[in-house]
């Protein structure tokens, strides 16, 4: 039984101190202190790293002190070295500058402790504390490891549970007793090593009386975990620490003994009238004494006939004179064995065993004859004899050895495994001498010893002649006569074993291989059916081998699909050699393309099977077709598109599509032979094409900007976008657009000018017609204070429509021109704020909006004031006005009289009115500002029959 606990430390245990200081004083003091604080210590000091390593390689220590600055290595560098080589010696740094970096550097290097030179003596008393408490440790956990060690090597089964009956500990012992891995019961409560009904008396017998008395000892039966029960010795006992300590022994063994003692004795008592031997007694003179029941049952004579013949009478394999020979030479107590032939009552014989001992029974000599029926052993000899022809020439070696390698029997084709000319070769080499690695024997030998079998076991074999071979092997000890012989049979798989490997590696690649790959078995009439899916094929697919086994192409696939497929399979067939082929297939409702390599497989001039590996190539036929799609657009663009390479401080160019040749002058058919900006444009032109390369490659980011050259044409204008294309860390490429702007450019010189023109005009109308216009309307005023007329109104009126001309004139001029600065704006809200800017009578409106647009504030409200005065002006002044929310836009639209539909398109000319009185100007100056932002303006029949206005294309609309 196992203890648990630690060494408990003794005061005449010495404590042997190397002490490493470059201060020899102070290190003589240390020592004279510390033997002053324990007797036990005993300090040799040593000035370096060097002495004290030298010290440690010819002497034993329990633990180092060193200081941190010395010559040579320091204290750290002195511990690295120790550890290298005893990485468990106590190791104290006891250093005279300490900081928290010196501190971290001995921690990580494996120190056992840290501490800073103070002054005073108490620094020595704090020291041999440290020193003492780390010997202790060190001493204790070697102890605990012996104990450990004793422990495991134990064959008593030992375990030490918890408080609460959890497994703390297992010896390996205990743990092959029941039939579990030791690590595995570790957590585990006791009850798992018992049977239910077993339980009840372990908790509320056995456990109460540990707990009254500290121990219990007795039987009890545990549990395996193959479910077999075992009799164990079991003892328990408590620790002081409340821990409970295990120990069993099986005794199995020893109850069946008990059990078969007691049949034994049975048996004995029952032996002459109950034994299945045929027993008779008889004396001297061979006249049967006494015959057993089964010697009756067995010759068919009753025992009063059979005690009235002689010995020979009934055995017929031996005469009388050899009987009389056999009993005379017989001392009293002696046993002799032979053979004979009993007679039946009706004349039959059968073969016996016979076994004679001579016996005094009552004062007389008696001759106790137990004979057994033979006949099935004697079928079994010649059943043997025939067995052991046929081993002779079974297709395994088989043999008896002892256990030291001398070789007893074998039969012929083991001589032929071990390349051996005969028995006898065999025999002078030994069995010892067939083993290629010594360690293999006697490993094998050691398992007999434990188990007494070794089954199928794969080994390395050297034969007669030196060749290697791979062998399977099952062994048997076996004991005969008192001495242990093994058994064995011994079969050649070299063969086998290269072809297992071979498969072992195509199973391999077959599994592990990224391609998918499928075996299709041939059956009759060349029917196809999967036989096998690889791991790629099932990720690829989602089909697994279960899913698609024994299936054919239609089944899987359908009919289309499937028919295709078969197709394949059956081209591979009809040609006998590999195709390859590209294939588009429905899996898992995808459409995906595969490309398929089919081979055949052919055993005697027939295919029995099709290997296949196919790859999904949908994503790289769709970047094929997506890169043909680009170099589609790239080389049939309208505008130039090119690549220029990048390296060092030069840029040639490196691919051009058609329009950019043809636009730089380059034939079409010409290869792209690395031209630079300067061979492109020229010196001028070129130079400033380089310079803008140059910014491309410096800003690392995309650049546009619009550029004048002189091709195809003096004048040509360029907007250019380019883009570094940047590989590791170095811009390699720069891939650029050019769109020719020319036209654009000019149309847009036109407008500066035409722009430039409407600024004038209107500065003119602006000051130069309106200021006749107040000094008509003074003198008007004038006109009104000394006389009346009607035709004073007539001329106020033309004065104010002559303002108003003038008005929308200059909104006409001013709307018209792009807008550059916006805003997001609220249209709910500015509509509603332009409605209060309108005069509109008795109209009203519903705005059923809520959005908001980026644009310029100023600009559309003076569009949305148009439109509500438009409605309100044409409509009467009791119209009613909606104005509501579209896709990508708003509409104003009213219940008024509408506008035809042949006069829709005219409404935005200017000087258009179908009103009197009206300057025709609104509309235009609507159409001018949905124009300045890029939007589009439509007229149509509103829901009522009015007029509605749809403004649409506003970009970004929130809402």
């Amino acid at each position: 039984m196992g203890t648990t606990g630690g060494t408990i430390q003794t005061r005449d245990e010495s404590i042997r101190v190397l002490h490493v200081d470059d201060e020899p004083d102070f290190a003589e003091m240390a020592a004279t202190f510390l033997q002053g604080e324990d007797e036990r210590f005993e300090v040799e000091t040593m000035r370096n790293a060097k002495q004290g390593l030298e010290g440690l390689a010819t002497d034993e220590y329990d633990c180092v002190v060193s200081d941190y600055n010395m010559p040579g290595r320091d204290g750290i560098e002195f511990l690295e070295t120790v550890r290298d080589e005893r990485p468990n010696l106590p190791f104290i740094l006891f250093a005279g500058k300490g900081s928290e970096a010196v501190a971290s550097r001995a921690i990580s290097a494996g120190v056992t402790d840290y501490l800073q030179k103070e002054t005073g003596t108490d620094q020595y008393t704090v020291l041999a504390n440290r020193i003492q408490n780390a010997v202790s440790r060190r001493r204790a956990e070697h102890e605990r490891q012996r104990h450990l060690e004793a422990i495991e090597t134990a064959q008593d089964g030992i375990s030490v549970l918890d408080s609460d009956g959890h497994y703390l500990y297992v010896n390996e012992a205990f743990a092959d007793l029941h039939g579990y891995d030791s690590e595995a019961l570790i957590g585990d409560h006791w009850q798992l090593v018992y049977r239910d009904e077993d339980v009840p008396t372990v908790r509320d017998e056995i456990l109460p009386e540990v707990e009254r008395t500290g121990s219990w000892r007795g039987e009890t039966t545990s549990l395996r975990s193959d479910g077999t029960t075992v009799d164990v010795d079991h003892s328990l006992v408590r620790t002081e620490t409340g821990e409970l300590v295990c120990t069993v022994r099986d005794i199995s063994a020893r109850k069946e003994r008990q059990r078969e003692l007691h049949q034994s004795r049975a048996r004995l008592e029952a032996l002459f009238e109950n034994s299945p031997d045929m027993i008779n007694i008889h004396d001297t003179d061979g006249n049967i004494v006494l015959p057993n029941p089964r010697l009756c049952e067995r010759t068919g004579y009753d025992a009063s006939e059979l005690a009235e013949m002689k010995v020979w009478e009934l055995d017929r394999a031996i005469a009388p004179d050899e009987a009389y020979d056999l009993w005379d030479g017989m001392e009293l107590g002696e046993r002799r064995r032979l053979e004979g032939q009993y007679r039946r009552q009706d004349g039959s014989t059968f073969p016996v065993e016979v076994h004679v001992r001579r016996l005094g029974l009552e004062g007389e000599e008696r001759f106790v004859t137990v004979a057994r029926d033979i006949t099935d052993r004697k079928q079994r000899q010649r059943e043997l004899e025939r067995y052991e022809r046929l081993v002779e020439h079974l297709p395994v070696g088989v043999f008896r050895t002892t256990t030291d390698g001398d070789i007893l029997s074998m039969n012929g084709t083991l001589v032929e495994i071990y390349d051996a000319e005969s028995r006898d070769r065999i025999r002078d080499v030994g069995a010892r001498s067939l083993y290629a690695d010594e360690e293999d024997r006697q490993r094998l030998l050691d398992q007999l010893r434990r188990e007494g079998t070794v089954e199928d076991e794969l080994l390395r074999v050297e034969t007669v002649t030196g060749e290697s071979r791979w062998v399977r092997t099952t062994l048997s000890l076996v004991e005969e006569h008192g001495d242990h012989r093994l058994d064995g049979i011994v079969q050649d798989v070299t063969d086998r074993r290269e072809q297992v490997l071979r498969h072992r590696r195509a199973e391999t690649i077959f599994d592990h291989t990224q391609d998918a790959l499928f075996l299709i078995d041939i059956g009759d009439e060349r029917t196809c059916r999967v036989q096998q899916v690889n791991r790629a094929y099932e990720e690829m697919t989602g089909l697994s081998t279960a899913d698609l086994r024994g299936r054919t192409p239609r089944e899987i696939l359908g009919e289309r699909e499937g028919a295709d497929v078969e197709a394949r399979y059956q081209e591979c067939l009809d040609r006998r050699e590999l195709i390859e082929y590209d294939e588009t297939l429905t899996v898992d409702g995808e459409v995906r393309s595969w490309h398929t390599r089919l081979a055949p497989v052919i055993e005697d001039d027939r295919v029995v099977q099709l290997v296949g590996a196919t790859r999904d190539v949908t994503e790289r036929r769709e970047h094929e077709q997506e890169r043909e799609l680009a170099e589609t657009l790239f080389d049939h663009a309208e505008e130039c598109q090119f690549v220029f390479d990048v390296t060092d401080d030069a840029f040639e160019l490196r691919h051009a599509n058609d329009y950019y040749r043809r636009n730089i002058g380059l034939p079409s058919d010409d290869p792209v032979t690395g031209q630079t900006p300067t061979d492109l444009f020229g010196d001028a032109d070129g130079q400033e094409v380089r310079d803008r390369y140059r910014e491309c490659v410096d800003t690392r980011d995309s650049i546009t900007y619009t550029v004048e050259v002189s091709r195809p044409e003096n004048g040509t204008i360029y907007r250019t976008i380019l883009t570094p294309v940047i590989t590791g860390d170095e811009v390699t490429h720069i891939v650029g657009t050019a769109r020719d702007i020319t036209d654009s450019k000019r149309r847009e010189r036109r407008l500066e000018r035409q722009n430039r023109r409407l600024e004038e005009f209107a500065r003119v109308v602006s000051h130069d017609l309106r200021n006749p216009l107040r000094v008509a309307d003074g003198r008007l005023e004038l006109i009104r204070e000394e006389c009346e007329s009607d035709y004073v109104e007539d001329v106020a009126g033309a004065l104010d429509r002559m303002d108003t001309l003038i008005d929308d004139l200059l909104a006409l001029a001013r709307h018209g021109e792009p807008v550059t600065e916006t805003e997001s704006v609220d249209l709910a809200g500015l509509l509603g704020d332009c409605w209060q800017n309108v005069e509109t009578d008795e109209a009203a409106v519903e705005i059923s909006l809520d959005r908001t647009v980026e644009a310029n504030r100023s600009r559309l409200a003076q569009l949305c004031e148009n439109l509500i005065r438009n409605a309100v002006e044409h409509g009467g002044g009791e119209v009613a006005i909606t104005v509501g929310g579209l896709d990508g836009g708003f509409y104003v639209e009213d219940d008024g009289p509408g506008i035809p539909e042949d006069e829709r398109t005219d409404v935005f000319d200017a000087g258009y009115s179908s009103r009197t009185g009206g300057t025709g100007f609104g509309l235009s100056i609507v159409e001018r500002v949905v124009e300045a932002h890029g939007w589009d303006i439509r007229v149509t029949e509103a829901t009522g029959g009015g007029a509605r206005f749809e403004i649409t294309g506003l970009g970004t609309v929130a809402g």
